[in-house]
Formats: C-alpha cells, sequence, structure tokens
C-alpha cells in the first residue's frame, strides 16, 4: 500500500554555481539539522529528503521515481533562482505542493531564495515570503572559514525547526496528482504566506 516514503522534498533548478552549493553547503547542514528536528517534533525516526540530481530539460518526459517522489513527500522545499521560475519541472513541483496544501488547508511548500528573488514573477514575489539564503550562496572551501558560514547555520537551525513543524502537520497520504505547469500558462495569485512564527 502505498504511503509517504520522504519527509521532504528538495525543489531546486540546479547549474554550475547553485547545484554545487545545494550538494556541497545546504544539503548535508539541513539534512543534519532537519532530521534532529523531526525526531524532536514528530516523535519517530526521520524519512529521506529526495532531492533528484539529473539534469532534465524541457519536453523531457516526467521519471517515475520524480513523479513517485512528488507524491509520496510530505513537504516541498523550494530553493529558487530566477531560473527555477522557467523551469516547467521545477514550476510543476512548486505549484503541486502549494494545490496540495491549499486543499488541506496546510502549508506544504517552503519557499526559500537562493538568489536576490528580485526577477521572480510578481505574483509570487508579492505574495510569499521567502527565507532567504542569497547572501550565503557562495561556493568554494573558503566559505566554510568566515563569519558567514556560521551566521548560515544559525539561519538554517531555525529554518530546519520551521520545516519539521510543517512535517509534522502534513496531512494523511493521500494519491495526490501532479498540477502540471507550462511555460505558456499563467501563474496563479497565490495568498501571503509566511515562514515566520
Amino acid at each position: 500500500m502505498p504511503g509517504y516514503t520522504h519527509d521532504i522534498f528538495l525543489s531546486v533548478k540546479s547549474d554550475a554555481i547553485f547545484g554545487e552549493w545545494v550538494s556541497s553547503i545546504f544539503i548535508p547542514l539541513f539534512e543534519a539539522y532537519v532530521r534532529q528536528d523531526i525526531i524532536a517534533v514528530c516523535k519517530r525516526a526521520p524519512e529521506d529528503i529526495f532531492y533528484y540530481k539529473k539534469n532534465l530539460k524541457p519536453g523531457d518526459p516526467w521519471p517515475d521515481d520524480l513523479k513517485t517522489a512528488i507524491q509520496e513527500s510530505r513537504v516541498a522545499v523550494a530553493l529558487c533562482s530566477p531560473e527555477y521560475f522557467y523551469s516547467e519541472w521545477c514550476l510543476t513541483e512548486f505549484h503541486t505542493f502549494w494545490e496540495r496544501g491549499k486543499t488541506k488547508s496546510k502549508r506544504l511548500l517552503v519557499p526559500a531564495s537562493i538568489h536576490d528573488g528580485e526577477s521572480f514573477p510578481d505574483d509570487i514575489r508579492g505574495n510569499l515570503q521567502f527565507e532567504s539564503f542569497s547572501e550565503y550562496v557562495v561556493v568554494g572551501d573558503g566559505f566554510r572559514t568566515t563569519k558567514k558560514f556560521s551566521d548560515f547555520q544559525d539561519v538554517l537551525k531555525e529554518f530546519s525547526k520551521r520545516v519539521a513543524d510543517l512535517v509534522l502537520q502534513a496531512p494523511p497520504f493521500e494519491d495526490w496528482p501532479l498540477v502540471e505547469k507550462t511555460m505558456t500558462q499563467e501563474t496563479p495569485d497565490v495568498p501571503q504566506q509566511t515562514l515566520s512564527k
């Protein structure tokens, strides 16, 4: 019988800079912090974070493992860059979790900016409160020796606690549909959403 197999679906448009930062900096720290927070908040062992590492191009068919991971994840963390909103894959991930949350009156999409956010779509930028990691997106070993790296860890610890709270509140599993988006469709207005407590 199907059910949730992932606590978190990580949605990101990878490239040379953002992909490297997500893989080498964000994921190891976030996974370590959020696993501890899920244990503390949910009172159970954590389930995996899903991160799709393959490079998909427009027009590629949806891989079955990606569809399954979207359906079997409790919440999504969207690490947004300008290119994110020009990817039909990312838009589908974003809106699938957004619409799923709307149907259950739950917040299941956690948006975070890994860029300044000024070029994000107006309706999204104007209506969603993004956690900002943009000043911490630095690639290279030297970042780990800076004060910014320490500051980033403090910000990420608080972010992880908020994500764990949403994992706890996720609705029971259903056969969730994909909300497929294409670049020709308009992005629907989204009501104000905030990560702050």
